[in-house]
């Protein structure tokens, strides 16, 4: 058997986490490019003091994400808190619609001298956050958005397509039937000007005439009940 062994598990975790102790007080980070940034907080709501270290990330189409986040490497006592500048860094972006990135944060936790040479299990975690880049000129609501929104389904497959300038973030959304509801319950995001598609439970009713209600997520994350129109 092997003595003295500290063992530490990396935990890529981009959902909200049980046993995170950094907290950031924003679900999404929406920056107008009127401003150009935005001052977000994080606080370490643990007993421990722990280092955060901040990852700017692409979404796929871009090997360089256009902000950075200041400062990206700090420490935070318990119960202390952190303010945290996140800048846009490139201006060739998409100025007729919103653009995504996403931002992560990982944290580490401390290790007390007395605990260096015992077997003890240490989680490093890393969250993961949205970035929206709003263009200037562009006025956000969920009014605005669910009138731009539609779906169409063929089978127990669900296409949401979105006519507007803005990402559509769904929490969650059900159709109505004949029988009851068919339930979607995870997220889905729709770009701009795009659609996504779903796979719902497939049940013994008819598809024919269904309705569709939906949770989208504002600004401020929090949740609004929509219905979205059958295109």
């Amino acid at each position: 058997m092997l003595r003295n062994i500290t063992a530490i598990i990396v935990a890529f975790l981009v959902i909200n986490v049980a046993n995170a102790s950094v907290i950031l007080n924003n679900t999404r980070i929406v920056i107008d490019n009127a401003k150009m940034e935005k001052t977000v907080q994080f606080t370490n709501s643990g007993d421990n003091p722990v280092l955060v270290q901040i990852q700017a990330q692409e979404n796929g189409e871009n090997d360089c994400p256009p902000f950075i986040a200041l400062p990206a490497v700090f420490r935070m006592l318990p119960g202390a808190g952190q303010t945290v500048k996140v800048s846009l860094t490139k201006r060739d972006i998409p100025k007729d619609r919103e653009s995504l990135f996403y931002m992560d944060y990982i944290e580490v936790p401390s290790v007390k001298k007395d605990e260096q040479n015992r077997n003890k299990l240490y989680l490093i975690i890393r969250s993961r956050v949205k970035v929206i880049f709003r263009p200037e000129g562009l006025v956000f609501s969920v009014n605005k958005l669910h009138k731009q929104l539609s779906y169409e389904q063929f089978g127990n497959i669900v296409t949401i397509k979105n006519n507007s300038p803005f990402y559509a973030n769904i929490r969650s959304f059900y159709l109505t039937g004949k029988t009851g509801n068919i339930n979607y319950p995870g997220s889905v995001t729709v770009p701009p000007y795009g659609e996504s598609r779903v796979q719902v439970k497939k049940v013994g009713e008819t598809y024919a005439g269904l309705k569709m209600t939906a949770l989208i997520i504002n600004d401020f994350g929090a949740d609004e009940k929509v219905d979205i129109a059958k295109k």
